[in-house]
């Protein structure tokens, strides 16, 4: 009898147990479900920002005037240039910003001033906008003198009709990522940015779990 109730006890303590390991799994993933949804939005709004910061830019009286100028003016060049500095001094984490006019073929670099397309030193990007208009504001990953940038082109044609203008902004991805995360404010997450052949991700793993976020940039 003493060895029926050690095997009964023993038996109960077995499935007592398994059913308080699938209710803690299940409430931690409930937990980690909540949290990712969280994230999501929060990189998703993140991401719209940046996005409306790129047409803001584009969308600036100087610098629109210049994309549309179809001769060169050193007044509405210098104009340009100005106000592009500006959008430059407030977002720490953007690199460098182009202003390429495809009619004059001139491009303004926000670090060093007007080109020529023939002197300018990214014919990567040029070669980019002058052959796949943009169809949607999307960013992609962009090669640069060694370095990789997260890019976005504004303005977007759903048309497939090419701009005269565009806007080519260059994220510096590390200072993005601290960027995305102190507005996350989210103390446990550490965040990422990877890009394959044709799509940019976010992730936000933490100490606990490999990954509880991706977004699709």
């Amino acid at each position: 009898m003493g060895l029926l109730f050690t095997v009964i006890i023993l038996l109960f303590s077995y499935l007592l147990r398994q059913q308080y390991s699938k209710q803690a799994y299940e409430d931690i993933n409930q937990l980690m479900a909540t949290k990712t949804s969280s994230l999501s939005q929060g990189f998703e709004y993140q991401l719209d920002h940046l996005r409306s910061y790129a047409l803001n830019i584009y969308q600036d009286p100087e610098i629109t005037n210049w994309l549309m100028s179809d001769q060169s003016e050193p007044l509405s060049t210098a104009a340009a240039f100005k106000s592009v500095s500006k959008y430059m001094s407030l977002q720490s984490f953007i690199a460098s910003t182009y202003l390429v006019n495809m009619k004059t073929r001139q491009v303004i670099n926000s670090k060093d001033g007007i080109h020529t397309f023939a002197d300018f030193e990214d014919q990567a990007m040029l070669n980019r906008v002058s052959d796949s208009p943009p169809s949607m504001l999307r960013f992609f990953d962009h090669k640069l003198a060694n370095e990789s940038y997260l890019a976005l082109t504004v303005p977007s044609n759903r048309s497939k009709v090419a701009s005269q203008g565009y806007v080519v902004i260059l994220l510096n991805k590390s200072l993005l990522e601290k960027y995305l995360l102190q507005n996350l404010n989210d103390a446990t997450a550490s965040i990422m940015i990877w890009t394959g052949i044709s799509t940019s991700f976010l992730a936000a793993p933490t100490h606990s779990m490999p990954s509880i976020c991706s977004s699709r940039i």
